[in-house]
Parts: C-alpha cells; structure tokens; sequence
C-alpha cells in the first residue's frame, strides 16, 4: 500500500515501531491529520477484512479507499459509494484523477458524507425500534 502510494502528493505517513508504542502519534495529532485528508487509505483488517480505518475516515469527511476483498464492503453495505479496489495501485489513480477534477473530488466527497449520514440515522431509527420494543 505505502510503495504503491508514496509518491502521491501531497501525503502523510508514518511508520512506527510497532501498534501502540512510544512512537505512535498522540490522539490529537493522529486525528488533525485524517481530519486534514482528502482521502485515506483503509488495509483490511489483520484477521478480518472490515477495519475501524473506514469508519474514523467516515466520521472526519475524508473520502475512504477500501481494498474490497470477496467484494466484503458490497456484501456489508450494498449500494455504497466507497472507492473500492483490488491492487493498491489503483487508488494512486484514483487520487491523481480526482485531484485534477476538483467537481468530482467535491461531488464523491458530498456523496460518502451524505451516504454515511443516512446509515447513522437508519442505525438510530433501528436502535430506538430494538429499545422501544424491549
């Protein structure tokens, strides 16, 4: 992912040690750089193809590119709008060609937003049925 995509400008990354160690960025600069990005990357999981990388670039308005592994994101939320790829280097194009194309950026980046939107209120609408019934 960081080999295909390393030379897309501009970028953040940063490696560290190891998950969690003295190296890692602290909460508020970790969250003003993916509240800073246009798009973010998201790798499955380590066990499981789905990765909290999706939701944190939901919920900061950056626009997430999912590997779609066994087409897992179209089984757990069909008709999303996410950018879904195969091999990482798509998503180096992906990027250039939105970049250049500054509507589109706006339109995909309006389209996840709202979507995400829409799931959190069908989610609460869901929750409060389950509650109201119990």
């Amino acid at each position: 992912m960081i080999f295909q995509n390393k030379k897309v400008e501009p970028n953040y990354i940063k490696f560290t040690s190891k998950f969690n160690s003295k190296d890692s960025l602290k909460i508020n600069k970790y969250s003003d750089a993916i509240n800073d990005s246009k798009f973010l990357l998201c790798p499955n999981g380590y066990f499981h193809p789905e990765t909290y990388r999706l939701y944190e670039a939901l919920e900061c308005g950056s626009i997430p590119i999912v590997e779609n592994l066994y087409d897992y994101y179209d089984r757990l939320f069909p008709n999303n709008p996410l950018l879904k790829i195969k091999f990482w280097k798509e998503a180096r194009e992906i990027i250039l060609s939105m970049n250049t194309n500054k509507k589109k950026l706006i339109e995909q980046s309006n389209i996840c937003n709202n979507w995400w939107l829409d799931i959190k209120k069908k989610c609460q609408k869901n929750f409060k049925l389950v509650i109201d019934d119990g």
